[in-house]
């Protein structure tokens, strides 16, 4: 997505330009070392694994933070 609904940046906040270059040069340099090396599908295996890890862990974070306890419903709440 191009541009920033904000005027201002909050600091903080995680845009597409601030992810891009957090990202892309340490893929690169890891890439260009598994080329190197000749372990190209051992490093993407180890990048998606990588991938799946954090992304449990953050949707577990979140549902945790936002459920109710067991045997609880919405209903009750109001």
């Amino acid at each position: 997505m191009p541009g920033t609904p904000y005027i201002d940046t909050p600091p903080g906040l995680l845009t597409w330009p601030r992810l891009l270059k957090r990202s892309i040069p340490p893929l690169l340099a890891f890439l260009t070392i598994a080329a190197y090396n000749d372990v190209v599908v051992e490093a993407m295996a180890l990048m998606t694994l990588t991938m799946l890890l954090l992304g449990r862990w953050a949707s577990r974070r979140g549902s945790v933070e936002n459920s109710l306890p067991i045997g609880e419903n919405h209903d009750d709440m109001a």
